[in-house]
This record gives structure tokens, sequence and C-alpha cells, in this order.
């Protein structure tokens, strides 16, 4: 049942603008699935739903996109792994040991 009602949510999500989890609940309850505020908040964080802005002031819910990294972000990352010694942090600044 858990997995139906996650394949049903994702479906809603896509079809449809849904801004709250009461919106969500209303057409699970439309499309025959009765659950409760509880479950849906825990399916939510379960299928890392994202709420994204959709215009002045509203969000709404949206999967979360698997995007691949860049290539400045790979350089990035090698960059760091090749180079960099050791880190510390304090407060708000952070520490970089590099190699000469």
């Amino acid at each position: 049942m858990k997995l139906r009602r996650q394949q049903i949510i994702m479906e809603i999500i896509t079809e449809k603008a849904i801004t709250t989890q009461s919106e969500l609940a209303d057409e699970l309850l439309a499309r025959g699935v009765k659950t409760t505020q509880a479950t849906i908040s825990r399916d939510v964080k379960e299928l890392q739903l994202v709420k994204i802005p959709m215009g002045s002031d509203s969000y709404r819910y949206d999967l979360p996109q698997q995007v691949e990294p860049s290539q400045s972000d790979k350089r990035l990352q090698r960059l760091f792994r090749e180079n960099v010694v050791k880190y510390d942090y304090s407060e708000n600044l952070i520490l970089l040991k590099t190699l000469p």
C-alpha cells in the first residue's frame, strides 16, 4: 500500500501544482487513497520532495532533480582532492592547507 500511495503522490505532483500537504491529501482522497497528514509528511520526506517557486509568493512540490555535476564542479572536486592537505573551520572562516 505504501509504495502504491507514493507512486500516486509522484503522479499527482507531476500532473498538478500542489502547494500544501492538505491539497495532496485531497487529491489522494479523490483517487481513492485515504491517509493522514502524518503519513503524507513521512511520504514527502521519504520521496525527498522539494518545494520550488511557482510565482511571486507560492511554492509547489516537485520531485528532486538528479543533476549531473558540471565540468567546473568536477574540476573543482578533483583540484580539492589533489591539492588540499588539511582543512579546519572556526565560526564563519574556513582554513585550507594546500600543497606548495
